[in-house]
């Protein structure tokens, strides 16, 4: 098996790991009073780390790659739990850790230090999604949406006019 095909291999068995996290006391209540984007979002955090997680012994000969990828799969668990545990300031560093690990792959694959790969592609893609869902929960936790019409924005507005018109 390439090594760089185990990460998907042990996506496979993150569900059964949340599952398993989410039986722990509290946590399944916690999760219910989050918003569909930060689930959404941390659900793309325990992808990444799940994947750089299993990136790590095909880069053992890597140590300091091996070492970063163990960084952000711990960085990204200690935020994902501060999330379940309801402490402030989660959100900007989740963001910070998801493009982060976007950043490093772009510097890695501009170095020749990698080579770009599908499973690469995938949890950039994979990370870029989860900091826009944290973008769009934020986005609408601040209400933005308020100062758009009432009306849906498919449908035809009608128009008034302050004054009858010049003959």
């Amino acid at each position: 098996m390439h090594s760089h095909n185990l990460p998907l291999v042990a996506v496979l068995w993150l569900p059964a790991a949340l599952a398993a996290l989410r039986r722990l006391p509290g946590v399944d209540a916690r999760w219910a009073r989050l918003d569909p984007f930060s689930r959404g979002a941390l659900l793309a955090m325990a992808v990444a780390a799940a994947v750089h997680l299993a990136l790590i012994p095909a880069h053992l000969r890597d140590l300091p790659t091996a070492v970063l990828f163990a960084l952000d799969a711990a960085g990204l668990a200690a935020v994902g739990g501060a999330a379940i545990l309801g402490m402030p300031y989660w959100r900007p560093a989740a963001a910070l850790l998801l493009l982060g690990a976007v950043g490093s792959y772009a510097v890695y694959i501009a170095s020749g230090r990698e080579v770009l790969d599908l499973t690469g592609i995938a949890t950039k893609v994979d990370e870029v999604a989860g900091a826009e869902l944290l973008l769009l929960g934020h986005l609408a936790r601040t209400r933005l949406s308020q100062s758009l019409p009432s009306r849906p924005l498919w449908k035809p507005q009608r128009h008034v006019r302050d004054s009858p018109p010049v003959s």
